[in-house]
């Protein structure tokens, strides 16, 4: 159709034609006489000689302003000037003129023009309607337009006029429009920038009412965050729910283990607890991958002692070597920092997977944990190396993938999700370090994290075998207060087995009042009591004079995410079940 490519030549140099051709040909019908503006264009469907004469003609009405070329005129394809006087059907032009205004309301788009040179806006009387005005304006300046613009869009909507002007980029926002009587309206502008003799000169477009949709979008977002909250709220559940009891069963597992004679019996606790192990480390690694995906995992910075997390790496995963009798050597090359800043959890996290990972793959040979500092670079460089199975160079490049483990007779047959090397590259990123390796197939693999630290000071270390840095231990009197009696009586055997004095408490307030009269060295909270949550038996603790430098520890089957709770922070966090070493450690932290 030739109004059609009538309308995208007259788009081409920045006439905003709200409704195409379809618009054209209508009024064409009706009178042959089409509005655009001021100007009277007149569509002859068979004749497209004359468009390039009728684009200098339109280029010349708009250059000198809609109030100096005469309105009287109108143009022919042909580019003829005829008198106002020839036109035909004045009566049906004008009604043709407001159904458009009606059409334009009815779809919420209105057009404006801004010229930049004398900052001055006109706009349409459908764009009056939708900004809500009652006292129409024949044109308005850029401040007194953004005056309109909600004061939490304002900015970004001065922004991109800012770049109209500078960078001659065209404008295109989406902003909220507050009416006189307080109500707010979602717009989307869109304006072709035109420029002439590379300065920008004016801003020509349209602004379309998207409230309902916006309504609409809002409302989406708003379901999927609670769906994201119901989902949150359903994994920490379930997370405390298989959390709890696992802590028991395997307290006890360590109480059978350090109480059994017979091989048979003690190999039959070791299988009892590394099936709940493996287990907890499933239910950890979906957690985890879960809040990375939502952005929910978050980074806890503390003053770390480095020497007493990595050896108490090394003293928990020698346990698991030993089972498959590997040695587990650790060895620091130089000296190393005494305490940095990290997040504790999530350091040991990554050094558990790597050294699980070095054993589960290992049959025979040794496995090494190499620790230096990097003066030069500040910072800190932990390797992993094992003699194991290796990987396959095709296998190499999906290794940190979600869900893929190497795919060969050796692996076949061992526990685990594929989740865990994807989760350290994650844990590593969000420390501000990387991780690499290398590998032969069948001649093992070396795994490598370098990640910046501030240290305070620095310590000489050599080889060690397992021997904790705090080898001096010290009885501590214990307060332990669990709603779940068997998690409470199992860590609190344990801790009896170690020489520790304990009481017990299985609600807040008999917390209190055995606090009182016991004068604890640490207490140990979960989190959800049934008459007070952890946080606020902690704050009322605290406010006890002889408790006031207690030492707090919270135990809980809630993940990381309820570290912090309105300015109340535990000493030390531990997720469920704490592994009776790590507990131990802190007590002397």
């Amino acid at each position: 159709m030739a109004e059609r490519k009538l309308v995208a030549k007259l788009a081409d140099i920045g006439h905003v034609a709200g409704h195409g051709g379809d618009w054209f040909k209508k009024t064409s019908k009706q009178c042959n006489l089409p509005t655009m503006n001021d100007a009277k264009i007149m569509i002859n469907d068979t004749d497209e000689s004359g468009f390039d004469d009728l684009i200098v003609e339109f280029k010349k009405w708009r250059s000198h302003g809609r109030s100096q070329y005469p309105v009287t005129q109108r143009l022919a394809v042909t580019g003829a000037v005829q008198d106002e006087s020839s036109v035909a059907c004045p009566a049906a032009r004008v009604k043709a003129e407001d159904e458009v205004m009606l059409a334009l309301k009815a779809a919420g788009t209105g057009t404006f023009r801004w010229d930049i040179r004398t900052d001055t806006i006109t706009w349409d009387a459908v764009l009056d309607h939708l900004f809500g005005l009652q006292s129409p304006k024949t044109s308005r300046s850029l401040d007194q337009f953004l005056a309109l613009v909600h004061p939490d869009d304002r900015l970004e909507v001065m922004a991109r006029c800012e770049r109209c002007c500078s960078e001659g980029e065209d404008f295109d926002s989406e902003f909220r429009v507050i009416w006189p009587d307080g109500k707010v309206r979602w717009f989307y502008g869109r304006g072709k920038t035109i420029i002439e003799d590379g300065q920008p000169i004016y801003v020509t477009g349209a602004c379309f009412d998207i409230t309902e949709r916006k309504s609409m979008e809002l409302r989406r977002e708003e379901a999927l965050r609670e769906n994201d909250r119901r989902k949150d709220q359903f994994l920490a559940h379930m997370s405390h729910e298989i959390r709890s009891p696992m802590t028991s069963i395997l307290a006890y597992a360590d109480i059978l283990l350090s109480q059994l004679q017979d091989a048979d019996d003690i190999q039959c606790v070791k299988i009892i607890k590394q099936g709940g192990n493996h287990l907890l480390e499933l239910i950890g690694d979906i957690l985890d991958l879960s809040k990375i995906g939502s952005g929910k995992l978050k980074i806890n910075r503390e003053i770390v002692s480095l020497p007493t997390l990595i050896n108490e790496v090394h003293s928990l995963m020698e346990v698991r070597a030993k089972e498959k009798k590997l040695p587990l050597i650790l060895h620091y090359e130089g000296e190393i920092p005494e305490s940095i800043e990290t997040d504790r959890t999530r350091l040991r996290q990554i050094l558990f997977n790597l050294v699980s990972n070095a054993i589960k793959f290992t049959a025979e040979g040794k496995v090494e944990i190499i620790a230096r500092f990097l003066p030069n670079d500040s910072a800190l460089e932990v390797e992993v190396a094992d003699t194991g199975i290796g990987i396959s160079s095709e296998q190499q490049g999906k290794l940190f993938q979600p869900f893929v483990q190497a795919d060969s007779a050796a692996t076949r047959g061992q526990d685990g999700t594929g989740l865990g090397l994807a989760i350290t590259k994650q844990l590593v990123s969000m420390l501000g370090g990387e991780i690499s390796f290398e590998s032969v197939p069948n001649g093992g693999s070396t795994f490598r994290i370098r990640m910046p630290i501030a240290c305070p000071r620095i310590t000489t270390a050599g080889t060690s075998n397992g021997v904790n840095c705090a080898a001096a231990r010290r009885k501590s009197k214990i307060l332990l207060v669990d709603d779940n009696q068997m998690v409470c009586k199992a860590i609190g055997r344990l801790l009896e087995i170690s020489g520790h004095e304990v009481a017990v408490a299985f609600d807040g307030q008999s917390a209190l009042e055995k606090a009182r009269e016991f004068q604890a060295d640490v207490v140990v909270l979960d989190l959800e009591l049934p008459d007070m949550g952890g946080y606020e038996l902690l704050e009322q603790l605290k406010k006890l004079k002889t408790l006031a430098n207690t030492k707090s520890i919270a135990l809980t089957g809630y993940g990381e995410e309820f570290r912090h709770h309105k300015g109340v922070e535990f000493d030390h966090f531990l997720t469920k079940p704490a592994d009776a070493k790590v507990l131990e450690n802190l007590l002397l932290v």
